[in-house]
């Protein structure tokens, strides 16, 4: 089994490129299969464990948010009608399911957040698997576990983040998986999960370009690949555009679109455009170095004051706008 790992991290380092770099296969630390998930279920038993001592915690402001759209969800009211908010609803319809199957509390909400949580740090060893060996995969699950709980992301909240990487790695996986099937359902199935990615937020983006770029790379590397490269993407992009078009049906047909698209769409365009493209470009060039050379933690996570510039009408930079028309229902939230 050991012999059979070594040959494959070998053919890995040599696809790619790195083989002559690639420390060999006969020195690195070696794990058994048994030994390599028995870790990995430590480890999410134990992280699931804290998150369970603290499931009875208050939700935090933005899992009040949506926890009272899930909640009007339930009682048929789409999003947008009474509560709207600059995001895409995909959250919204998570926070739904979570409170129909465990409850609408704070520890029904929690407990969702733990099992996607576990599921997403089992994703990530599969998809570390295919590239680092054994070992190199039990570090990152094991590392993800950890970095999903830390405060300075507010981990142990249900943040839409947490949605956005449940969606995004299964479709990583199934684009690794295409490149060498050649697969055509898996592109398509890849760009389902990346656009459902996005609609749970819409930084999500990012994972839809990361996986045509994927697409791009791989394909173009090998001649023979190239005539099928364009087929490729547009079946990716098909699979990429469902789910916001179903959410845009799903809309039109509850006959909030008008109000959809003003929220998530104009209103949220004029929000972004508060920040200039040149400082953007600063907070990023602040982040950078503070992220990976050191530094204040309170000033990477947080590299420029609260509010922003103007301040004069004392908008954070960082802000939500939310609002909730109270005059049509008498549930104030979960």
């Amino acid at each position: 089994m050991a012999d059979s790992e070594n040959s494959e991290i070998a053919a890995r380092n040599r696809e790619g490129g790195a083989a002559g770099r690639a420390e060999p296969a006969s020195e690195r630390p070696r794990i058994s299969r048994p030994m390599a998930f028995a870790i990995v279920a430590v480890v999410i038993l134990l992280f699931a464990a804290i998150r369970w001592r603290l499931r009875e915690m208050p939700l935090e402001r933005d899992e009040g948010e949506y926890a009272y759209a899930g909640q009007l969800i339930l009682q048929g009211i789409p999003p947008y009608q009474l509560a709207y908010n600059m995001k895409l609803p995909g959250t919204y319809a998570a926070y739904a399911a979570m409170l129909r199957v465990f409850g609408s509390t704070p520890a029904g909400i929690h407990v969702g957040l733990l099992l996607a949580n576990g599921f997403t740090t089992l994703l990530i060893y599969f998809l570390a698997r295919r590239r680092y060996g054994r070992l190199g995969s039990v570090t990152a699950a094991a590392s993800y576990a950890l970095l999903s709980t830390s405060e300075a992301v507010l981990g142990l909240s249900a943040h839409a983040t947490h949605f956005v990487v449940l969606m995004a790695v299964p479709g990583i996986l199934l684009l690794l998986a295409a490149r060498e099937s050649s697969d055509w359902g898996k592109y398509f199935a890849g760009g389902f999960c990346m656009g459902l990615a996005f609609v749970m937020k819409q930084p999500g983006a990012v994972f839809i370009l990361f996986g045509a770029q994927e697409i791009v790379w791989s394909g173009w590397k090998e001649a023979a690949e190239r005539k099928k490269l364009l087929a490729r993407l547009f079946t990716y992009g098909a699979g990429a555009a469902i789910p916001y078009l179903l959410t845009c049906a799903w809309l039109y047909r509850a006959g909030v679109f008008d109000r959809f698209w003003f929220w998530t769409f104009s209103y949220a365009r004029q929000y972004a455009a508060t920040t200039g493209l040149r400082e953007g470009f600063g907070y990023f060039a602040d982040l950078i170095p503070q992220l990976f050379l050191g530094g204040n933690q309170r000033r990477a996570t947080l590299p420029r004051p609260l509010f922003h510039p103007d301040a004069s009408r004392g908008v954070p930079a960082g802000g939500k706008s939310v609002g909730v028309d109270l005059r049509r229902t008498g549930k104030a939230g979960p």
